[in-house]
């Protein structure tokens, strides 16, 4: 049964993907928990599944638009990868509740960030100016570290933290930014299942079907995104995730299992 519903609900997830870009990934793993019914461990190791699925089709959009490079991706993507594979393999013995606590704050913390960011048209002049000789090797390898830990570890894309880790420590423009992202989020989401082949933490058929779903639902939500307000968008979602975030914080503090 929750193979035949993991379609829509992936659709549903996609949609939001669509309508935001960065950031709606983040609904796959409470989806996997709360509508699946699986556990914190094995939604966060599925949702990599479906991340990857969904980054292949977003790199080949912005790839044949010309918005993605090839080079700064598969640079940061690198950096990331190592640290996405220790954390994917690291994830299948660390406890329940630490996963799901950690996944809450990721929740809130995204929230946050969606309420408080300026509205941008394709570049941040201010963000722009402030750009200079950050995109060392250093750099570059820190920023792709952390945000391979949070793919391996909770299962997340992770795009609305590459696309401005990439425009600081890049010289890139916004939209070279967004379809660069979806390179680096599909290596470290490979390298994230790749530290956790050797579990039981991935359910693969699952996976694969939300992942269609939701390949389906962002392609819609795409192209709503042009008639919906982006401020009404990034306070929605933010919302959503408050909500999520709180209904999986309550379960921890009770004793109770998000599944």
């Amino acid at each position: 049964m929750d193979h035949l519903v993991a379609v829509p609900i992936g659709a549903l997830v996609g949609a939001v993907l669509g309508l935001l870009g960065a950031g709606g990934s983040l609904l796959t793993v409470p989806a996997l928990i709360f509508l699946l019914g699986l556990s914190t461990r094995e939604a966060t190791g599925t949702s990599l599944v479906a991340v990857a699925l969904m980054a292949v089709a977003g790199l080949v959009v912005h790839r044949k638009a010309g918005r993605c490079s090839c080079k700064e991706g598969l640079a940061f993507g690198a950096a990331a990868a190592g640290t996405a594979a220790a954390a994917g393999w690291a994830a299948s013995g660390l406890p329940e509740r630490l996963l799901t606590g950690a996944f809450v704050v990721l929740l809130v913390g995204t929230a946050v960030w969606l309420l408080t960011r300026p509205s941008t048209a394709d570049e941040d002049p201010a963000l722009s100016a402030e750009r200079d000789a950050r995109g060392g090797v250093v750099a570059t390898a820190a920023a792709g570290g952390g945000i391979g830990v949070l793919t391996g570890l909770l299962g997340v894309g992770g795009g609305f933290l590459i696309v401005p880790a990439l425009l600081l420590t890049r010289d890139m423009r916004m939209s070279m930014a967004v379809g660069t992202s979806q390179l680096v989020v599909l290596i470290s989401a490979l390298a994230g299942l790749a530290g956790r082949a050797t579990g039981d933490t991935v359910q693969w058929s699952l996976g694969l079907l939300f992942g269609l779903g939701g390949l389906a639902g962002a392609a819609v939500g795409a192209r709503l995104a042009d008639r919906a307000p982006d401020d009404a968008l990034r306070q929605g979602f933010a919302g959503i995730a408050i909500a999520v975030g709180g209904l999986m914080a309550w379960q921890v503090v009770s004793g109770g299992s998000p599944a």
